[in-house]
């Protein structure tokens, strides 16, 4: 496989990975286009100093499955060190604001209009989640959910040439990362899955097969 970048420099490989998220199809990045279905996704992120992240350090990830009408399907992690050496404790949710894309100009547009979006009701349900929390900011932050077509993330080859794709956490991605980082190396340098699971249960799906 042929590997070339923007700045000219031209690579080779076996093997290659696409982990390209929300932009998997665009770029001409697939000969074929995977059933993704994009949708907005508001997050705050909430500045604390190293004793709060201490104490919040058992924290296990949330995923609070709420129907409320400005607030819906929490998902919540626990302070993390960022490379600008702050704790940030991030949350985010399903709100009235959210947008389903299509094009790639609309998800361009998306990131560009930051501060645009009230994100009162994400800091009142933190605020009601963790009611002690000691925080110094609250900045919001714009996301894309990529939902697959079986519910699963797409895991695994698209051609018989060495193209693999890993995308698609259906809203999970957030606080699974690490593992699913492990499972598409798994599958993509061993051919190995997880207990119970088989490459079916992670098969790309195309959408000249709908």
């Amino acid at each position: 496989l042929k590997i070339a970048c923007f700045n000219d420099q031209v690579f080779y490989s076996k093997k290659v990975l696409i982990a390209t998220g929300a932009f998997t199809n665009f770029f001409n990045l697939l000969k074929e286009k995977v059933v993704l279905k994009l949708k907005s996704e508001t997050t705050i992120w909430v500045k604390a100093n190293e004793k709060e992240a201490q104490r919040l350090q058992s924290l296990p990830s949330l995923l609070y499955k709420i129907n409320e009408s400005e607030v819906q399907d929490i998902y919540l992690i626990q302070p993390v060190k960022y490379p600008d050496g702050n704790f940030y404790l991030k949350m985010g949710a399903n709100i009235p604001d959210d947008n389903y894309f299509t094009y790639l100009e609309e998800i361009q547009q998306w990131f560009k209009n930051k501060g645009s979006i009230d994100i009162s009701s994400l800091r009142n349900s933190l605020q009601s989640i963790l009611p002690g929390l000691s925080a110094s900011g609250c900045y919001e932050k714009r996301c894309i959910v990529c939902y697959t077509f079986h519910g699963k993330p797409y895991i695994g080859p698209i051609d018989d040439k060495g193209l693999y794709i890993a995308a698609g956490g259906n809203g999970y991605a957030a606080m699974s990362s690490d593992a699913l980082g492990k499972i598409a190396t798994n599958i993509f340098l061993e051919k190995s899955f997880p207990p119970s699971f088989s490459e079916k249960d992670f098969k790309p799906v195309f959408e000249k097969e709908i």
